[in-house]
């Protein structure tokens, strides 16, 4: 059993397993951002959960990083996880609008040194179910 499958039931929605990480913002109000910045939901989610280790991260629970972004040769630090989560759906829009990079595999090159979009998409087929998230 995955970590995503060990949160994610059918008593439950992925929104819901994110939720009690996100204080004071809520699981929907993490959709609502990902929708506003045209970012699809489940990609966000994902990353945050693989980048996060589902929101038990030092670097997101001290410095409300989201997605190890870097400012220059250290991690970024926001004042809030809004603000993190802002930066995160803005580097994800540049990735896609900027640079043209609409796969989860061509995003993922760019964000992180390790290949891990196979990781991503497991995590988002576990949200929807296998073969929706392509």
């Amino acid at each position: 059993m995955s970590s995503a499958e060990t949160r994610i039931d059918e008593n439950h929605t992925p929104l819901d397993a994110i939720s009690s990480r996100l204080t004071p913002l809520s699981g929907l109000e993490f959709y609502e951002m990902a929708t506003d910045y045209g970012i699809d939901a489940s990609f966000a989610l994902a990353t945050w959960a693989w980048e996060t280790g589902w929101g038990t991260s030092e670097l997101w629970l001290n410095s409300n990083n989201p997605a190890g972004i870097t400012c220059g040769d250290v991690y970024c630090s926001y004042d809030s996880q809004k603000q993190g989560l802002q930066a995160m759906f803005n580097l994800m829009r540049y990735y896609v609008n900027e640079l043209g990079r609409n796969t989860v595999a061509s995003v993922r090159e760019k964000w992180s040194e390790s290949e891990d979009a196979e990781m991503i998409v497991q995590i988002m087929e576990e949200i929807h179910g296998p073969n929706k998230s392509s």
